[in-house]
């Protein structure tokens, strides 16, 4: 297996029932991520759209704020989003949704940051065989950055 170059951190909410009492824990988990060619340009793909929706977005705030001294809030930023950036762009239907939805964020995002984007929903972690699943790409070779990062005992 070759060196991973892609590192991803986990969030999940976790619930139980002990003894007839609800327990909430928050599950942190870091993986180092072997994906294939395809999931590599999955990935690029999803960082670009991103980038491209949070700048779209950006311009929108602060071009309605000097014009107008509007302030546009995410949820009508992600309604807009839904009909004007997707039907002139393709290409942003080939990603999550969920992900270009989270990119709505204050701040202009650059090919030299670090690349990130959230999948808040449907991702999954297959601890026998050592993968993720995340929207739009299955079963990604995983392996923990500490080793400890896996023991769900604690």
């Amino acid at each position: 297996m070759a060196a991973a170059d892609i590192c991803l951190s986990l969030r999940a909410i976790c619930s139980g029932d002990s003894l007839g009492s609800l327990r909430i824990i928050m599950c942190i988990w870091s993986l180092s991520v072997y994906p294939a060619d395809e999931q590599r340009v999955l990935f690029a793909e999803t960082f670009g759209c991103c980038r491209f929706v949070y700048n779209w977005a950006l311009n929108l705030k602060i071009t309605a704020y000097k014009e107008r001294k509007e302030t546009l809030g995410n949820v009508y930023l992600t309604n807009l989003m839904k009909s004007e950036p997707k039907a002139e762009h393709e290409w942003l239907s080939e990603i999550s949704s969920q992900s270009l939805q989270s990119a709505l964020r204050p701040r202009f995002k650059s090919r030299k940051d670090r690349q990130s984007f959230l999948c808040p929903q449907h991702w999954r972690v297959d601890f026998s065989k050592s993968t993720i699943t995340i929207p739009k790409a299955k079963d990604i070779p995983a392996v923990p950055r500490i080793k400890s990062d896996l023991n769900l005992d604690k």
